[in-house]
């Protein structure tokens, strides 16, 4: 990997759609000093600035698909990249703020509502519980 590939951004994210990954660890160098700066604007924190670098980093690979669903750009990376990073550090700085919270994603295939991180394996009768002691 050469850390200053001349490809464009968008030669790049092609590229890596199509699994080269020397494009993607272009795209990575010469954005995460971007998303760090930006990350710990939003959280105030080097440390949860790191992690969502790679939160970010992890969500762009998991768009990354060669053919026609994979991420194809029609603005800057940046412009791509920022809610991302934007969303994750707002959820970091949650998470470090009220350790006691409970997270919950829905599982697209299913529709099922699932709980993330220290909540898995509670249940709805236990976290009516938490939530009443903590109120």
């Amino acid at each position: 990997m050469k850390p200053d590939d001349p490809r464009s951004d968008e030669l790049l994210v092609a590229a890596a759609n199509a699994g080269d990954v020397a494009a993607f660890e272009a795209l990575y160098t010469r954005h995460r000093d971007w998303v760090v700066r930006l990350a710990q604007r939003f959280t105030g924190d080097r440390h949860l600035a790191l992690d969502v670098l790679q939160e970010t980093f992890s969500y762009l690979l998991s768009k990354l698909n060669p053919g026609p669903s994979g991420l194809t750009l029609t603005a800057r990376l940046t412009t791509f990249l920022y809610p991302a990073v934007k969303n994750l550090s707002i959820a970091a700085r949650r998470k470090v703020d009220d350790p006691d919270s409970v997270s919950f994603k829905i599982d697209r295939e299913t529709g099922e509502l699932q709980l993330i991180g220290d909540a898995q394996g509670l249940t709805i009768d236990e976290l009516g519980r938490i939530a009443a002691q903590t109120a």
